[in-house]
């Protein structure tokens, strides 16, 4: 959950866009799951075209939830 510490720790030593491999990093997932959260779970992110970023707002809000 966004309440435990290290996953606190883990989100501030990254960018404010996240690429895959870094929601791969924080999440604790592989590539196929970290596709997966984006299209299936309801992970939000901004399209620019068939580059996938997200905000990592939008991946705290997703963690709250």
């Amino acid at each position: 959950m966004i309440n435990d510490n290290n996953t606190v720790r883990k989100l501030e030593d990254y960018p404010d866009v996240l690429t895959i491999k870094n929601v791969q990093d924080i999440m604790g997932i592989g590539r196929n799951g970290a596709y997966k959260l984006i299209n299936e779970q309801g992970l939000k992110c901004p399209g620019l075209g068939r580059i996938i970023r997200v905000s990592k707002q939008c991946l705290i809000d997703y963690l709250s939830s």
